[in-house]
Protein backbone atom coordinates (compact mmCIF):
# COMPACT_ATOMS: atom_id res chain seq x y z
CA UNK A 1 0.00 0.00 0.00
CA UNK A 2 2.66 2.58 0.87
CA UNK A 3 4.46 1.74 -2.70
CA UNK A 4 0.99 2.51 -4.28
CA UNK A 5 0.97 5.73 -2.96
CA UNK A 6 4.64 6.60 -3.05
CA UNK A 7 3.78 6.21 -6.94
CA UNK A 8 0.19 8.18 -6.91
CA UNK A 9 1.74 11.37 -6.07
CA UNK A 10 4.42 11.69 -9.25
CA UNK A 11 1.79 10.01 -11.45
CA UNK A 12 -0.74 13.01 -10.65
CA UNK A 13 1.59 15.15 -10.94
CA UNK A 14 2.56 14.02 -14.49
CA UNK A 15 -1.06 13.96 -15.21
CA UNK A 16 -1.75 17.72 -14.21
CA UNK A 17 1.45 18.68 -16.42
CA UNK A 18 0.06 16.86 -19.10
CA UNK A 19 -3.48 18.50 -18.60
CA UNK A 20 -1.75 21.76 -18.67
CA UNK A 21 0.51 21.99 -21.63
CA UNK A 22 -1.15 19.42 -23.63
CA UNK A 23 -4.79 20.25 -23.53
CA UNK A 24 -5.03 23.83 -24.14
CA UNK A 25 -3.00 23.09 -27.32
CA UNK A 26 -5.00 20.76 -28.20
CA UNK A 27 -8.21 22.81 -27.53
CA UNK A 28 -6.72 25.64 -29.72
CA UNK A 29 -5.83 23.29 -32.57
CA UNK A 30 -9.58 21.93 -32.32
CA UNK A 31 -10.74 25.48 -32.60
CA UNK A 32 -8.63 26.55 -35.50
CA UNK A 33 -10.23 23.29 -37.81
CA UNK A 34 -13.45 24.94 -37.50
CA UNK A 35 -12.79 28.37 -38.01
CA UNK A 36 -10.80 27.28 -41.30
CA UNK A 37 -12.73 24.55 -42.72
CA UNK A 38 -15.39 27.14 -43.11
CA UNK A 39 -15.84 30.71 -44.98
CA UNK A 40 -15.05 33.34 -42.51
CA UNK A 41 -16.38 36.65 -43.45
CA UNK A 42 -16.77 39.78 -41.06
CA UNK A 43 -18.55 42.93 -42.20
CA UNK A 44 -16.48 46.11 -41.13
CA UNK A 45 -18.19 49.31 -40.91
CA UNK A 46 -18.25 52.12 -43.52
CA UNK A 47 -15.95 54.43 -41.39
CA UNK A 48 -13.10 51.89 -41.40
CA UNK A 49 -13.24 50.83 -44.87
CA UNK A 50 -10.48 51.73 -47.30
CA UNK A 51 -11.25 54.98 -49.71
CA UNK A 52 -11.80 54.02 -53.21
CA UNK A 53 -10.40 56.78 -54.79
CA UNK A 54 -7.21 59.28 -54.16
CA UNK A 55 -8.52 62.33 -51.98
CA UNK A 56 -9.24 65.30 -54.48
CA UNK A 57 -8.16 68.56 -54.61
CA UNK A 58 -10.51 70.26 -52.36
CA UNK A 59 -9.41 67.29 -49.70
CA UNK A 60 -5.74 68.08 -50.03
CA UNK A 61 -6.02 71.74 -49.62
CA UNK A 62 -8.37 70.88 -46.51
CA UNK A 63 -5.69 68.48 -45.24
CA UNK A 64 -3.18 71.22 -46.17
CA UNK A 65 -5.13 74.14 -43.84
CA UNK A 66 -4.83 71.37 -40.68
CA UNK A 67 -1.53 70.67 -41.07
CA UNK A 68 0.05 73.36 -38.69
CA UNK A 69 -3.30 73.41 -36.16
CA UNK A 70 -4.56 69.72 -35.69
CA UNK A 71 -2.52 67.08 -33.73
CA UNK A 72 -3.23 64.23 -34.97
CA UNK A 73 -1.61 64.99 -38.56
CA UNK A 74 1.11 62.82 -39.59
CA UNK A 75 4.32 64.90 -41.62
CA UNK A 76 7.23 63.20 -43.13
CA UNK A 77 9.70 65.97 -44.85
CA UNK A 78 12.44 65.26 -47.30
CA UNK A 79 14.57 67.88 -48.04
CA UNK A 80 15.65 68.82 -51.59
CA UNK A 81 18.94 70.40 -52.11
CA UNK A 82 21.29 70.09 -55.11
CA UNK A 83 24.17 68.98 -52.98
CA UNK A 84 22.10 65.71 -52.00
CA UNK A 85 21.15 65.60 -55.87
CA UNK A 86 24.67 64.97 -56.52
CA UNK A 87 24.95 62.35 -53.72
CA UNK A 88 23.35 60.06 -55.84
CA UNK A 89 24.07 57.61 -58.96
CA UNK A 90 21.46 59.96 -61.22
CA UNK A 91 23.14 62.98 -60.27
CA UNK A 92 21.96 65.29 -63.16
CA UNK A 93 18.29 63.44 -63.20
CA UNK A 94 17.87 64.92 -59.26
CA UNK A 95 19.42 68.42 -60.52
CA UNK A 96 17.24 68.90 -62.86
CA UNK A 97 14.20 67.96 -61.06
CA UNK A 98 15.27 70.66 -58.07
CA UNK A 99 15.62 73.39 -60.94
CA UNK A 100 12.79 73.18 -62.54
CA UNK A 101 10.78 72.84 -58.80
CA UNK A 102 12.20 75.98 -58.55
CA UNK A 103 11.49 77.28 -61.48
CA UNK A 104 7.84 76.42 -61.38
CA UNK A 105 7.21 77.94 -57.93
CA UNK A 106 8.33 81.02 -59.23
CA UNK A 107 6.20 80.91 -62.48
CA UNK A 108 3.40 80.99 -59.88
CA UNK A 109 3.96 83.91 -58.46
CA UNK A 110 5.18 85.87 -61.91
CA UNK A 111 2.24 84.25 -63.65
CA UNK A 112 -0.01 86.91 -60.80
CA UNK A 113 2.13 89.79 -62.55
CA UNK A 114 1.78 88.85 -66.23
CA UNK A 115 -2.32 88.32 -65.52
CA UNK A 116 -1.85 91.99 -64.29
CA UNK A 117 -2.88 91.09 -60.63
CA UNK A 118 0.73 92.00 -58.96
CA UNK A 119 3.00 94.17 -60.22
CA UNK A 120 6.28 93.00 -61.60
CA UNK A 121 8.20 94.56 -59.27
CA UNK A 122 6.38 92.42 -56.49
CA UNK A 123 7.86 89.61 -58.38
CA UNK A 124 10.76 87.21 -57.14
CA UNK A 125 13.60 87.17 -57.95
CA UNK A 126 16.36 83.83 -58.10
CA UNK A 127 15.97 80.20 -56.80
CA UNK A 128 19.80 80.31 -55.95
CA UNK A 129 20.03 79.42 -51.69
CA UNK A 130 16.01 78.51 -52.29
CA UNK A 131 14.95 75.73 -49.54
CA UNK A 132 12.94 73.02 -50.85
CA UNK A 133 11.19 70.17 -49.27
CA UNK A 134 8.62 67.57 -50.34
CA UNK A 135 5.75 66.88 -47.01
CA UNK A 136 3.59 63.97 -46.84
CA UNK A 137 0.63 64.98 -44.72
CA UNK A 138 -1.89 62.02 -43.66
CA UNK A 139 -4.74 62.25 -41.15
CA UNK A 140 -7.22 59.07 -40.82
CA UNK A 141 -6.88 57.42 -44.37
CA UNK A 142 -6.78 61.07 -46.18
CA UNK A 143 -2.58 61.34 -47.56
CA UNK A 144 -1.77 64.09 -49.51
CA UNK A 145 1.72 65.37 -50.99
CA UNK A 146 2.88 68.82 -51.34
CA UNK A 147 6.11 70.27 -52.28
CA UNK A 148 7.32 73.91 -49.75
CA UNK A 149 9.80 76.34 -51.18
CA UNK A 150 11.37 79.15 -48.84
CA UNK A 151 14.16 81.84 -48.94
CA UNK A 152 14.73 84.85 -47.59
CA UNK A 153 17.19 87.15 -49.25
CA UNK A 154 18.38 89.40 -46.85
CA UNK A 155 20.21 92.29 -48.93
CA UNK A 156 16.64 92.81 -50.46
CA UNK A 157 14.93 91.92 -47.23
CA UNK A 158 12.53 89.86 -49.78
CA UNK A 159 10.86 86.66 -47.82
CA UNK A 160 9.63 84.00 -50.09
CA UNK A 161 7.47 80.91 -49.05
CA UNK A 162 5.17 78.88 -50.85
CA UNK A 163 3.55 75.58 -51.20
CA UNK A 164 2.92 73.64 -54.56
CA UNK A 165 0.40 70.87 -54.95
CA UNK A 166 2.62 67.65 -55.90
CA UNK A 167 -0.03 66.39 -58.46
CA UNK A 168 -1.09 69.38 -60.16
CA UNK A 169 2.06 71.46 -59.27
CA UNK A 170 -0.66 74.48 -58.76
CA UNK A 171 0.16 76.80 -56.19
CA UNK A 172 -1.97 76.54 -52.79
CA UNK A 173 -0.22 78.72 -50.25
CA UNK A 174 1.70 81.80 -50.57
CA UNK A 175 3.37 84.24 -48.49
CA UNK A 176 5.19 87.07 -49.85
CA UNK A 177 7.18 89.59 -48.24
CA UNK A 178 8.26 92.45 -50.49
CA UNK A 179 9.85 96.18 -49.29
CA UNK A 180 7.69 97.42 -52.58
CA UNK A 181 4.16 96.21 -51.21
CA UNK A 182 3.87 99.38 -48.96
CA UNK A 183 3.88 101.36 -52.61
CA UNK A 184 1.57 98.94 -53.85
CA UNK A 185 -0.37 97.41 -50.85
CA UNK A 186 -3.42 99.99 -51.28
CA UNK A 187 -3.91 99.11 -54.64
CA UNK A 188 -4.19 95.11 -55.31
CA UNK A 189 -7.14 93.79 -54.93
CA UNK A 190 -7.54 90.58 -52.47
CA UNK A 191 -10.95 89.71 -54.07
CA UNK A 192 -9.88 89.90 -57.43
CA UNK A 193 -6.62 87.50 -56.47
CA UNK A 194 -8.83 85.24 -54.41
CA UNK A 195 -10.39 84.60 -57.81
CA UNK A 196 -8.41 84.19 -60.05
CA UNK A 197 -5.87 82.23 -58.15
CA UNK A 198 -9.20 79.84 -57.25
CA UNK A 199 -10.69 79.51 -60.31
CA UNK A 200 -7.40 78.71 -61.89
CA UNK A 201 -7.20 75.51 -59.12
CA UNK A 202 -10.20 74.70 -60.76
CA UNK A 203 -12.41 74.55 -57.34
CA UNK A 204 -15.36 76.81 -56.73
CA UNK A 205 -16.37 78.53 -54.19
CA UNK A 206 -18.05 81.89 -52.84
CA UNK A 207 -17.24 85.05 -51.36
CA UNK A 208 -17.84 85.64 -47.88
CA UNK A 209 -16.31 88.65 -47.07
CA UNK A 210 -14.21 91.67 -48.85
CA UNK A 211 -12.77 94.52 -47.70
CA UNK A 212 -10.06 96.83 -49.21
CA UNK A 213 -7.19 94.72 -47.55
CA UNK A 214 -8.23 91.14 -47.41
CA UNK A 215 -11.12 89.11 -48.94
CA UNK A 216 -12.43 86.14 -47.29
CA UNK A 217 -13.69 82.49 -49.87
CA UNK A 218 -15.74 79.14 -48.64
CA UNK A 219 -14.51 76.35 -51.20
CA UNK A 220 -18.01 74.94 -52.62
CA UNK A 221 -18.84 70.95 -50.49
CA UNK A 222 -16.04 71.54 -48.18
CA UNK A 223 -15.11 72.60 -44.73
CA UNK A 224 -12.26 74.79 -46.10
CA UNK A 225 -11.30 78.59 -46.33
CA UNK A 226 -9.00 81.01 -48.32
CA UNK A 227 -7.88 84.26 -47.07
CA UNK A 228 -6.30 87.14 -49.10
CA UNK A 229 -4.75 89.72 -47.54
CA UNK A 230 -2.05 92.37 -48.65
CA UNK A 231 -0.39 94.58 -45.80
CA UNK A 232 2.38 97.14 -46.30
CA UNK A 233 4.87 94.46 -46.46
CA UNK A 234 3.32 90.94 -46.88
CA UNK A 235 1.16 88.86 -49.52
CA UNK A 236 -0.90 86.47 -48.16
CA UNK A 237 -2.93 83.32 -49.50
CA UNK A 238 -3.38 81.42 -46.58
CA UNK A 239 -6.12 78.27 -47.04
CA UNK A 240 -7.79 77.64 -43.42
CA UNK A 241 -10.39 75.50 -41.85
CA UNK A 242 -13.59 76.33 -41.50
CA UNK A 243 -14.88 78.80 -38.44
CA UNK A 244 -18.17 78.47 -36.70
CA UNK A 245 -20.47 80.53 -38.17
CA UNK A 246 -23.79 82.23 -36.82
CA UNK A 247 -26.38 83.32 -38.73
CA UNK A 248 -25.34 86.43 -39.74
CA UNK A 249 -21.66 85.63 -41.18
CA UNK A 250 -23.83 84.08 -44.35
CA UNK A 251 -21.86 83.79 -47.47
CA UNK A 252 -22.14 86.05 -50.74
CA UNK A 253 -22.05 84.17 -54.17
CA UNK A 254 -18.39 84.80 -55.91
CA UNK A 255 -20.19 84.47 -59.19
Amino acid sequence: MKRIRAWLLPLFTLLAVLTVTILPRYLSDLQDQKIIGHIHTEKLPVEDSLPTQPPDLSQRMLLLSQWMEASDIMSVHNEITEDYAYAESSADKESTTYRQLCAAALSEVKFLAESGLLPLDLTPLEKSNMSVSRIYLRRQLIGAEFYVFDTYIKAENIHFWIVLDSETMNMVWLELGHPAMEKYYKSISPEKIGQFFLERLGVTCDLVTAGAFDAIFQITDADLQYGVSVEPYFLKIVPTMLPAMDAENTPVSAN
